[in-house]
């Protein structure tokens, strides 16, 4: 056993962390004002912004992708086949929590 699900569960939460942090980010960028307008005008501000959503949205989608793997296979298959995408997954994900 090399335990794809305690991975699989990391890559949700770190998904699921990764993402508040980004709407939390965007509601602030919305209130917060510097040098006479909301931080969200400034280009840079939507520049991390945009960058954050589109690593967390492709995180998601590899996501989604291996979460239908891992329910269509049976454990060995899983074990064979998923243990290296999961471990890479994982990676990804907590690289874009740590970005976010």
């Amino acid at each position: 056993y090399n335990f794809n699900h305690e991975r699989w569960g990391f890559v949700v939460q770190a998904n699921r962390f990764a993402r508040v942090c980004l709407e939390e980010s965007a509601k602030y960028a919305m209130k917060r004002r510097t040098f006479g307008k909301r931080l969200i005008e400034h280009p840079v501000i939507r520049w991390k912004l945009a960058e954050m959503a589109r690593q967390v949205e492709a995180t998601h989608a590899a996501l989604e992708t291996l979460t239908y793997q891992m329910c269509t296979m049976n454990k060995t298959e899983q074990n064979a086949k998923l243990g290296g995408d999961i471990a890479l997954l994982k990676v990804q994900a907590t690289k874009v929590f740590e970005y976010c």
